[in-house]
């Protein structure tokens, strides 16, 4: 009885089951089990019933509860992902083909980006001399990539490198090269795009050197033509080498010429590198050279320098040209040494008279060293330096006058033949040139403030202080401007303030002239002048001298003289007017001159009158500004409207 009732409660319960269709839910899985999938990628979708076989079934896939796959009789769907919108919630359902049974799936998340690329990345871009680089590839999360990597040159085509089921996701090189990386993944081998290019350089161990090829210059200067090489220390065995240079803002293209010619200028200035690599290997180089430092400065003067310059009778010139090295068109000249010019690699050219003229020869000079020549021949001489191939030529020098030495003499005499002289008295300085009668030009030396014109005499009119100092003249023929006489002896003339001229008898010292001197009257009229078309004012002081000795009186006329450029002194027998020109108010000068007039008479023996003194203003300005008073000895000068001045009338 037992056995009976629990079979078929068994057979209930089946029956149950299989009517009611929840036996079992069906089950939906994807391949590759992957949750995330890139464009490009497939996935295949399968919907198991887990019931009965799998023909007795209709198959329906739905995304996002729609419709997708239609029905049909397959439970597999391979479905190629073309863009991120088939990314969704995916669900499969069965219908049972002899019965209206219907079983649903489990939901499946499906998710879709862009075809991704591989980024390569590196440590450090130059391997040193026997070490290595790290590159790394990555591409999102996933362990199921698989990495492959790739090297090219300029030369090669692009190769794999590595390709193997390990990851390599991070691999060690030690060649130099143009790197790539890409990615794969899934049976039916899925790629991503390959990484941008990285490019691996090698240092070798070689050391380079940058040399100044031909010369050891010190110094360059603007527009000469230098060539610099690069030079490999070689080591192990030869290697055929291409060279790049690095310079002041510029980096030249890899060459296989190891040197480098350009022509300077100053803005060439600055540090040289270079390295060198191979040229089998383009990405396999050394190291940057030291540098190499240029220094260029602007175009050099040769400096002419002369020991004397007029050859004697018989004799000769020794001429020495030079450039220093830190000389330009500029500078002032040098006293550098031939040789340490020679050292430099300068040679000199020499030249006479005519500027375009050819260089001297050992017909025309004597040639004593690189920088030194020995000339008997008269004329106007330069010089310049020249070195390198092609010749780099320097400026000219400045010109040298060389004059050959007459044999006759120059005498300088004095007219009247008195040494020393005083203030406003006239004296003639002549040079005379003694045997034969050649036509001469005059040229004078002098250290007074006052230099004669080069003619054969000079006449000074009113001496003074200026005047007096040291004469010396010298000859040069007029047929012949190279040829000249040599300096005279030097006289010397002196000039003083104080002393009177007693006829051709002698002097009468300052003690004597003063004895002979009667006290004078003085009497002064000022006046102020307005001009209309400037701001200028005149002014004018007349001074009245009385004397009962002509020779004082002629003292005072000659020696009372104004210093000042806007205030003139008038002299009219025993009248003396100070007219002085007034700028923008300023009276200095005028006040200055009446000052120095009185002090020269109270020096001299002079007496002011201070109640004959008198001032007229002149001013044709609408609104005359208040003049200042002018006092004389602590005493206001009258102003009046006219002045009776040699029997005129003076009115404002």
């Amino acid at each position: 009885m037992g056995p009976t009732l629990l079979c078929e409660l068994g057979l209930f319960l089946l029956c149950t089951l299989l009517c009611t269709g929840h036996a079992q839910d069906a089950v939906l899985t994807i391949e590759p089990n992957w949750s995330s999938f890139f464009i490009g990628e497939f996935v295949t979708f399968m919907c198991d019933m887990n019931e009965g076989a799998d023909t007795d079934w209709y198959y329906t896939l739905y995304k996002d509860g729609r419709d997708f796959v239609p029905s049909n009789t397959n439970k597999y769907y391979r479905l190629p992902i073309t863009s991120t919108g088939d990314s969704g919630e995916y669900q499969c359902f069965g219908n049972r083909k002899i019965s209206r049974y219907t079983k649903r799936s489990n939901t499946v998340s499906v998710t879709v980006s862009d075809k991704p690329r591989a980024t390569l990345t590196a440590g450090t871009t130059i391997i040193p001399v026997g070490g290595s680089v790290t590159l790394t590839c990555s591409v999102g999360r996933s362990a199921e990539w698989k990495y492959e990597w790739f090297r090219r040159t300029q030369r090669t085509t692009e190769v794999q490198i590595r390709r193997d089921d390990q990851p390599n996701r991070v691999i060690r090189v030690t060649q130099g090269g143009i790197y790539r990386c890409r990615v794969r993944r899934g049976n039916s081998v899925y790629y991503t795009d390959k990484s941008d290019e990285v490019s691996i350089q090698i240092t070798f161990s070689n050391k380079v050197a940058v040399k100044q090829q031909q010369h050891n210059w010190t110094q360059i200067f603007s527009g000469e033509t230098i060539t610099l090489t690069c030079e490999v220390q070689e080591g192990g065995e030869p290697t055929e080498w291409e060279y790049g240079w690095r310079g002041p803002r510029q980096t030249t293209q890899w060459t296989h010429n190891n040197s480098l010619t350009f022509r300077v200028s100053e803005s060439s200035s600055g540090d040289y590198m270079c390295k060198s690599r191979r040229r089998d290997d383009s990405y396999s180089s050394t190291e940057w050279s030291e540098a190499f430092t240029l220094s260029v400065t602007s175009r050099p003067k040769a400096q002419l320098r002369a020991d004397i310059r007029d050859i004697l009778v018989g004799g000769s010139v020794t001429l020495t040209c030079s450039v220093n090295p830190s000389s330009s068109s500029s500078s002032s000249s040098s006293s550098s040494s031939s040789s340490s010019s020679s050292s430099s690699g300068w040679k000199y050219y020499w030249y006479r008279d005519e500027k375009h003229s050819e260089p001297l020869t050992t017909q025309d000079a004597v040639f004593l060293s690189n920088g030194q020549i020995r000339v008997s021949q008269e004329g106007l001489y330069r010089c310049r330096g020249g070195r390198g191939d092609p010749v780099y030529y320097t400026e000219d020098s400045q010109s040298i006058r060389i004059g050959n030495t007459a044999s006759n003499k120059a005498v300088v005499t004095l007219h009247p033949n008195w040494t020393e002289i005083y203030r406003g008295e006239t004296i003639t300085v002549r040079c005379e040139i003694h045997g034969g009668d050649t036509e001469w030009d005059y040229e004078w030396e002098t250290n007074s403030s006052r230099k004669p014109e080069n003619q054969n005499e000079y006449r000074i009119r009113s001496a003074s202080s200026s005047n007096s100092g040291n004469y010396r003249c010298k000859g040069r023929m007029k047929s012949s401007q190279h040829k000249t006489t040599e300096w005279s002896d030097s006289v010397t003339l002196t000039v003083s303030d104080i002393g009177v001229k007693m006829g051709l008898q002698g002097k009468v010292s300052p003690l004597q002239a003063k004895e002979v001197r009667q006290k004078l009257l003085i009497s002064s009229v000022s006046s102020s002048l307005w001009v209309i078309v400037s701001d200028f004012i005149c002014r004018s002081v007349a001074i009245l001298l009385c004397s009962q000795s002509p020779k004082v009186f002629t003292v005072y006329t000659h020696d009372c003289v104004s210093n000042m450029d806007n205030t003139i002194i008038h002299k009219h027998a025993d009248d003396t007017t100070i007219l002085g020109l007034i700028k923008g108010g300023d009276e200095t000068g005028y006040r200055a001159v009446v000052d120095s007039t009185l002090s020269y008479g109270e020096e001299n023996d002079l007496i002011f009158n201070i109640e004959k003194t008198t001032e007229i203003i002149t001013d044709f300005r609408k609104k005359a500004p208040q003049l200042y008073p002018l006092t004389i000895r602590g005493t206001d000068v009258q102003r009046v409207d006219s002045h009776k001045f040699l029997g005129l009338h003076h009115l404002p």
